[in-house]
């Protein structure tokens, strides 16, 4: 099967087939009213299949923000917060934070600008 380009573990372990292969799971949850798609890549073979390594993969899904209302922004980070606290191990002192993006151009900036305020 031809590897999707996609930074995004569901959109590659869905790829063109619509379908999880064996040893990938994904569930959908919801975290202070922002969809969440958790993806576990749990076999080799999962792996391979998806072009990723194994281990767990989350998105928070923040397009609703603009229409979320004016509490939106402290339950964004609190989302992200416990989004982190899932994969970052107890006792971690510090973590590396990549703001990926260009902050001149206002689509790309959003990476950046997230790491300015970490």
């Amino acid at each position: 099967m031809a590897q999707p380009r996609t930074d995004l573990a569901l959109e590659a372990a869905l790829g063109d087939a619509g379908a999880l292969p064996e040893g990938v799971e994904s569930r959908e949850e919801e975290r202070h009213g922002f969809p969440v798609t958790r993806v576990d890549i749990t076999t080799p073979a999962g792996a391979r299949e998806v072009g990723k390594p194994m281990g767990r993969y989350l998105t928070l899904d923040l397009r609703a923000y603009r229409s979320a209302g004016a509490d939106a922004f402290p339950r964004a980070v609190a989302a992200v917060g416990e989004l982190l606290e899932q994969v970052i191990p107890p006792g971690t002192e510090s973590a590396l934070v990549v703001g990926l993006g260009n902050r001149f151009v206002t689509p790309d900036a959003v990476g950046p600008r997230a790491a300015d305020h970490v």
